[in-house]
C-alpha cells in the first residue's frame, strides 16, 4: 500500500490475479460436477483458465520491468508475445465455442 492508503499498481494486479485463480477453481468444480455438454465445457474451463495466466503476464512483466535497467526490451518484446498469443487463443476458444 502507498502513503495514503491506496494500492499499488503491481499488488492490484496479483490480487486480480489470485481473484482470478479462485474463480477458475470454482468453475472447474462446477463443471467438472455437472458433466453434461463436454465440449462446450472445456472451452469454458480454457477461456476461465486464461484471465489468471494474463494476470499472471502483466505481474511479471511490470516486476522484470521495474527491476531491470534500461527497460530489457527483449523481455518486453517476450512478454507482449506472449500476452498477445493468450489473447488470440482466448479468441480462438470463444470461436470454438460458437460452433460447438
Amino acid at each position: 500500500l502507498t502513503p495514503n492508503g491506496m494500492l499499488t499498481l503491481e499488488l492490484a494486479i496479483l490480487l486480480n490475479f489470485v481473484a482470478g485463480a479462485w474463480i477458475f477453481a470454482g468453475a472447474v468444480y462446477e463443471h467438472r460436477k455437472a458433466n453434461i455438454y463436454a465440449p462446450a465445457q472445456v472451452c469454458c474451463v480454457r477461456i476461465t483458465a486464461l484471465a489468471p495466466v494474463a494476470a499472471a503476464l502483466v505481474w511479471t512483466q511490470m516486476v522484470c520491468i521495474n527491476n531491470a535497467e534500461g527497460g530489457a526490451p527483449m523481455l518486453v518484446a517476450t512478454m507482449e508475445a506472449l500476452r498477445d498469443f493468450v489473447e488470440c487463443y482466448c479468441v480462438f476458444c470463444f470461436w470454438v465455442l460458437m460452433i460447438v
